[in-house]
């Protein structure tokens, strides 16, 4: 019988969902390869969530280990191969659209989506990036706001205990 700390070690996908402020803020982390509600984790960053779900799958593991429930080990893609290629179907006037572009860039239609595609990637891995960014600058405004706070109310005490 495998233990826990071989699914531990395993190399499970983890996705991080920034929640919005209507939602409670900060971030759930979890396995999309297992049982989503059962190997999720919150926390107020993406951080906290990370290491709130290996405590969670710790658990987890434990307790399905313990009932004899059969764990997934995760999918590994190094056996999937890629040709590079593939069809895709489009209106017309879309396809003469992109061509009509592709021909302006002085390159073909092929290698103008694959430079829109690129392109969209990029900006997605970027969003992706700037909203973590945009996560931790909160985090780092909220924690000044409150030092401010507690300096306030230690200059406070301070003058009011030299009063009495």
């Amino acid at each position: 019988m495998k233990k826990v700390d071989y699914y531990l070690r395993l190399p499970y996908r983890i996705e991080i969902v920034r929640l919005t402020e209507d939602e409670g803020g900060g971030c759930i982390a979890f396995l999309p390869e297992l049982a989503r509600k059962s190997f999720r984790a919150y926390g107020d960053t993406a951080d906290e969530a990370l290491e709130n779900l290996e405590l969670v799958k710790r658990h987890t593991f434990s307790k399905y280990i313990a009932k004899g429930i059969p764990i997934a080990e995760p999918v590994v893609d190094v056996e999937r191969e890629f040709s590079g290629r593939f069809v895709v179907r489009m209106p017309k006037d879309l396809h003469r659209s992109l061509a009509d572009l592709a021909q302006a860039n002085s390159s073909s239609l092929n290698q103008y989506i694959t430079y829109l595609l690129t392109r969209r990637s990029v900006l997605a891995t970027v969003e992706s990036e700037l909203v973590g960014l945009k996560g931790a600058m909160w985090q780092m405004k909220s924690n000044f706001e409150t030092m401010k706070r507690v300096r306030a109310n230690d200059e406070y005490l301070g003058r009011y205990s030299r009063a009495s």
